[in-house]
């Protein structure tokens, strides 16, 4: 039996050591990374989606602008809406303020500035359709300053009204007193 040996080796053991050692700390390393990255994501996707919130109701707070027309009235208006839900029917009552411009044609031209106050029930059914009815009053300021033909009255509106529960945008329509017929579009918040 014959045995060769080398004088020089064809690569070093401890070379060959520290490169398996570092390969090791370098598979730990983004082994560590992958098992810390993967339980950040599991635990911080648990926490945002336990934080939503699940109630099905409808954004307290609306701001409307209506136009609505008849034959010889034009209207527009601007109107701020708190719904105030009820806990033992199925409804929102609401409380609403705003301001309008009127212009009347019906023998002769008259412009009213109208600001308005109404109290309402908005149905509250599980979907985003709802009936919307309000009664309130009216003050009628006529913008010509030598007339004096200012009058409080009566306001009464019935009508549709789309809203996404935990959603922006409010679409209405309906007829009513002093507005006629009016379709209104909204954001809620």
């Amino acid at each position: 039996m014959v045995y060769f040996q080398l004088k020089k080796p064809l690569f070093k053991p401890a070379l060959n050591l520290n490169l398996c050692r570092a390969s090791l700390s370098v598979f730990l390393y983004i082994s560590g990374m992958k098992t810390t990255l993967l339980f950040l994501c599991v635990f911080l996707s648990v926490n945002l989606f336990g934080q939503k919130d699940k109630t099905k109701a409808l954004n307290k707070n609306t701001i409307n602008f209506n136009a609505g027309w008849s034959i010889i009235v034009y209207s527009a208006n601007l109107d701020y809406e708190r719904l105030i839900p009820s806990k033992k029917r199925n409804i929102y009552s609401t409380l609403s303020i705003g301001a309008g411009l009127y212009e009347v044609n019906f023998l002769g031209i008259d412009q009213y500035f109208v600001p308005s106050l109404h109290y309402g029930i908005i149905s509250r059914f599980q979907s985003n359709h709802h009936f919307d009815v309000k009664a309130g009053i009216v003050l009628a300021l006529n913008r010509m300053p030598s007339s004096n033909d200012n009058y409080l009255a009566p306001s009464i509106k019935a009508g549709y009204r789309y809203q996404v529960p935990n959603e922006r945008f409010v679409f209405k329509a309906g007829a009513g007193f002093p507005d006629i017929i009016y379709l209104g579009f909204g954001l809620s918040f």
